[in-house]
C-alpha cells in the first residue's frame, strides 16, 4: 500500500476547494485508490490548490495521475509525495481499541488515564511535561540548526520542503 500526497491545481480560480476534491475523489472509481482527505495550500493571486491525500493499493501512481488530468474542473496533478506501508489510521485504531472501562489496565506512562479517555472518545489529547525541558531545548536546537543549513544549502540528511508558491523574487522566470 502506498500512501501519496498528489497536487491538483484548478482550471480556474472560481472553482471551490470541496467542489475540486470531488471532482478528484470522482477519480476514486478507480480500483485500488482510496480518497483520504485533502487540504489546500495557497497558489497565487487567491487561488488555492487542492492537496490530495490517498491510499493507491494495486494501482500504480502513473495511471491515478492520467486519471486525475482527465477530469472536468482539474488543470493538472502531479505528486509531491509517497510513502511505502500499513496505513497509520489502522495502526492506530488497532492500537487504540480498547473499552474506556478498561482504560486503566494500559501502561500509558506518559498519557495518563484522563488523557487516554479523551483519545479514545475525540480523537486527541493534550499532553503536558511528557519531556523534560533540556530534552526539548535541543530537539528546538538540533531543528534550527538544521533549517539554518538547509537554507543555506548544506544537507544533514534531513528532508526540508521550501515553502510554495515561492516569492517572485526567487522564481526563476524573474
Amino acid at each position: 500500500m502506498l500512501r501519496c500526497e498528489i497536487e491538483v491545481l484548478p482550471t480556474d480560480g472560481e472553482m471551490s476547494a470541496t467542489d475540486l476534491y470531488d471532482a478528484a475523489s470522482s477519480a476514486g472509481s478507480l480500483r485500488g485508490l482510496s480518497c483520504c482527505g485533502w487540504r489546500t495550500e495557497p497558489l497565487f493571486f487567491g487561488i488555492e490548490k487542492l492537496i490530495l491525500v490517498a491510499r493507491l493499493d494495486c494501482i500504480s501512481v502513473d495511471a491515478v495521475l492520467c486519471a486525475l488530468r482527465g477530469v472536468k474542473g482539474v488543470q493538472s496533478a502531479r505528486l509531491l509525495c509517497s510513502a511505502q506501508g500499513v496505513d497509520a489510521f489502522a495502526t492506530c485504531s488497532r492500537l487504540f481499541s480498547v473499552a474506556l472501562e478498561r482504560i486503566h489496565e494500559l501502561h500509558l506512562p506518559c498519557l495518563g488515564r484522563v488523557a487516554a479517555a479523551h483519545l479514545v472518545r475525540h480523537g486527541w489529547a493534550v499532553v503536558d511535561d511528557w519531556m523534560d525541558a533540556e530534552a526539548v531545548a535541543e530537539v528546538e536546537r538540533l531543528a534550527a540548526a538544521s533549517a539554518c543549513g538547509w537554507a543555506e544549502g548544506g544537507s544533514d540528511g534531513v528532508e526540508w520542503r521550501g515553502p510554495e508558491p515561492r516569492p517572485p523574487r526567487t522564481h526563476p522566470a524573474t
